[in-house]
């Protein structure tokens, strides 16, 4: 069962390094895009407006992709001034308090997104622009990213849990450079 759950934990620590890259992906995309409005604007003054509705779909993704990756590798911002004057174990069990409360709002998250782009499936909603792209295509990057948190939420719960289980209930924490947030 160990092992099992183990396996688990890395795959879904895998698949958030992956959402890291497909977000950057999705950052880089935005770059040659934006490149070609504006020099079909200046250039050749025949802007085809498509820039914003793209870089926007693209930052969504960026955003919603990414936050597994942040999670994994502690990005998201901190505030220490409670954890820090507390004990190790005590801290631990704020942070299971906290990752407990981001489980359930993460899940609300992943319904409510779901229950968003079935939405927009089931009216036939599309963009304003001149391309009609159907709404669900760039809005199930938000089901799908907060998903994914949920479940890297999820294995920083198991070690969370297995910190407190050992006798030392020391998780590591995060660089002292950053804890000025």
């Amino acid at each position: 069962m160990q092992s099992f759950l183990g396996k688990t934990a890395a795959t879904i620590e895998r698949i958030s390094g992956w959402s890291g890259w497909v977000s950057s992906l999705f950052m880089l995309l935005m770059m040659p895009v934006i490149t070609y409005e504006v020099i079909m604007r200046y250039v050749f003054d025949n802007a085809p407006m498509i820039a914003d509705e793209f870089s926007g779909y693209f930052l969504v993704a960026v955003a919603f992709i990414g936050l597994a990756y942040t999670m994994k590798e502690k990005g998201h911002i901190r505030v220490e001034m409670v954890t820090s004057r507390l004990s190790a174990r005590g801290a631990n069990w704020l942070r299971l308090f906290t990752l407990f409360v981001a489980l359930v709002v993460t899940g609300i998250l992943t319904v409510e997104t779901i229950a968003f782009v079935r939405f927009s499936i089931r009216l036939g909603l599309k963009s304003e622009s001149w391309l009609m792209v159907p709404s669900y295509i760039p809005q199930i990057v938000m089901p799908i990213g907060v998903f994914l948190l949920f479940l890297q939420i999820v294995v920083e719960t198991g070690k969370t849990i297995k910190a407190l289980c050992s006798p030392e209930s020391v998780l590591p924490s995060p660089p002292s450079e950053t804890s000025y947030y």
